[in-house]
C-alpha cells in the first residue's frame, strides 16, 4: 500500500540535484531540436558533473545520449572506442546493421538508420570541439549538408 507518490523531478530535486527532462522518441534518431537541447544543457554543466540518462528500456536512447556526451567530453577518442565502451557498459550497439534475425522488421530500418547517423554526431563534435560546441547541431547540419 502506497501512502504517497513523487514525480521523477521531485525525487531528484529532493536529493539536491538538478533535473532536466529532454524527450526523444523511441527507435528513431533524435530530431535536430532535441540534439540542440542536449548540447545547450551540456554547456551549463560543471566539468565534473554526473549525468543520468534513461529511457523505457535503458538501452537505445540512453546509449545514444551516453555516446554523444562521451564524444563531447572525450573528442580525442576514436568513435569506435566510444561506441564500444558504451556498449560494454550495458548499452546497445550503435553499429546495428540488421544482424539480429529475430528483430521485428519495422525496427531493422530504424536502427540501421540510427547507426548511419551516429557518426554524424561524431563529425559534429570534431568540427566544433575547438569552439566549445557553441554552434548548434541544427545550424552545423544545415551548413554542412545543405539540409
Amino acid at each position: 500500500h502506497a501512502d504517497s507518490a513523487q514525480t521523477e523531478r521531485e525525487v531528484v530535486e529532493r536529493a539536491g540535484w538538478e533535473y532536466r527532462r529532454i524527450t526523444a522518441l523511441d527507435h528513431v534518431f533524435p530530431c535536430d531540436d532535441t540534439i540542440d537541447q542536449v548540447i545547450e544543457c551540456y554547456h551549463t554543466l560543471p566539468q565534473d558533473a554526473w549525468i543520468h540518462f534513461h529511457c523505457q528500456a535503458g538501452r537505445g536512447r540512453t546509449t545514444l545520449w551516453m555516446c554523444f556526451i562521451d564524444m563531447m567530453r572525450n573528442p580525442q577518442v576514436p568513435l569506435k572506442d566510444i561506441l564500444y565502451r558504451q556498449c560494454q557498459l550495458g548499452g546497445t550497439s550503435m553499429y546495428y546493421k540488421g544482424e539480429r534475425p529475430d528483430e521485428q522488421p519495422w525496427r531493422v530500418s530504424l536502427f540501421t538508420e540510427t547507426s548511419y547517423l551516429v557518426p554524424l554526431l561524431y563529425d559534429y563534435v570534431q568540427a566544433n570541439r575547438a569552439n566549445g560546441y557553441t554552434v548548434p547541431w541544427s545550424t552545423w547540419k544545415r551548413k554542412t549538408f545543405g539540409l
